[in-house]
């Protein structure tokens, strides 16, 4: 399987089904990335230490975890499958997809039935490839922890950003049974020891582990990127006002006396879509300045 936590997680909650016996592609897609180099490109092998190139690129010991798509990007390399995967995924998030529950229709559409397809398609070319050479047992060992880290909670947090982030959880393949888990973060809920905490945070207990320090990073840097191309958007806008909009009662009065006279082009492509309520309300938050 490839991210099993989902599915374990609703075959136990919503049919009482325990999954098990699970070996994880997506975990031994990061013990492949821990001994490999980080593309195709570099062939050269790295030493499996901590010290490497890789862990160089991992904060704190926090991996980012890869998708199915990403999988299939850099390790198959083809193209065909990773169009049919991007086709699949803009039907979803579109608003047809989600106005609809394309997923209960029935027939299912051909791009959904293919991006199943592709689902399952190159699951053994995947596992030949990250399994070559490597003993599967900790990924075996891995994976059982891994199947049960959703579907453990009763209820899963307060904040989804905790639970559902691209990050390794912590504890699913390096686990250091000789500490005491005594403290429980305040982000994913899951027990760790306190000395994952810093002292302050045990002081005003608002505690996050470091995988959910990096998931809250993730969250306010995205947040920050939104801004700034709303930013950039209501500029553009007073730009495009500034530009046409000035003079827009003088060409209105001169058509109007004159049927012949024909407004610049670029100028009357703006007209027909200038949102003046949006202009307004940007007007009314300072937003334009």
């Amino acid at each position: 399987m490839f991210d099993c936590r989902n599915d374990s997680d609703v075959l136990w909650h919503h049919f009482k089904v325990k999954l098990g016996n699970v070996l994880d592609l997506q975990l031994l897609d990061v013990l492949h990335r821990r001994t490999k180099p980080k593309s195709k490109k570099n062939k050269k092998a790295l030493p499996e230490t901590r010290d490497n190139e890789y862990w160089k690129r991992v904060v704190n010991n926090v991996e980012r975890l890869w998708g199915y798509k990403k999988c299939l990007q850099e390790y198959l390399e083809d193209d065909a499958l990773v169009s049919i995967k991007d086709k699949g995924s803009k039907y979803m998030l579109s608003k047809t997809s989600k106005a609809d529950n394309v997923w209960a229709v029935r027939p299912l559409r051909d791009s959904l039935k293919s991006y199943c397809a592709v689902d399952t398609q190159a699951m053994f070319p995947l596992f030949t490839i990250l399994s070559a050479g490597k003993e599967l047992s900790t990924g075996r060992d891995a994976s059982t922890r891994y199947v049960d880290q959703r579907r453990s909670y009763v209820t899963l947090p307060k904040s989804k950003d905790y639970t559902f982030n691209p990050f390794l959880p912590l504890d699913i393949i390096d686990v250091d049974s000789s500490t005491t888990k005594n403290t429980c973060c305040t982000g994913c809920e899951r027990m760790f020891p306190k000395d994952e905490y810093s002292t302050a945070q045990l002081k005003k207990k608002t505690q996050l582990c470091r995988v959910c320090k990096c998931a809250k990073q993730e969250l306010d840097n995205t947040k920050q990127r939104e801004k700034r191309v709303q930013r950039k958007e209501r500029s553009r806008k007073r730009k495009e006002y500034d530009k046409y909009g000035n003079s827009l009662s003088d060409s209105e009065s001169d058509l109007e006396s004159d049927s012949d006279c024909e407004m610049d082009p670029e100028r009357e492509a703006y007209l027909e879509h200038l949102d003046y309520q949006e202009i307004l309300a940007d007007w009314s938050r300072g937003g334009c300045y």
